[in-house]
């Protein structure tokens, strides 16, 4: 399980950091996130992925936001390839 400490970033920080973890083919995370504003984000961002959150309070301030990406997970599924019928993805080789 990846352990990050996101708490000295300002939004949109931690959800970048999430979604390079889960982009990394992370499967479990745990965020140290210092705000609801934080906490909030992180955990629909998850969620808009395919990705389940869990937040709890941290003794210390902030939240601990525990993020799987899951089977069928985004992590999982990977990037859409060209014969998904969206077409080549922004960016590619294929484009």
């Amino acid at each position: 399980m990846m352990e990050l400490d996101v708490r000295h970033l300002p939004c949109p920080g931690p959800v970048l950091e999430l979604r390079r973890a889960l982009e990394a083919g992370e499967a479990e995370l745990l965020l140290h996130v210092a705000d609801e504003l934080a906490r909030s984000n992180v955990s629909r961002f998850a969620a808009s992925r395919g990705a389940r959150a869990e937040a709890e309070a941290a003794p210390q301030g902030g939240f601990v936001v525990r993020v799987w990406a899951g089977e069928g997970g985004w992590a999982s599924r990977g990037r859409p390839s060209v014969d998904d019928g969206r077409g080549p993805i922004p960016g590619s080789k294929d484009e």
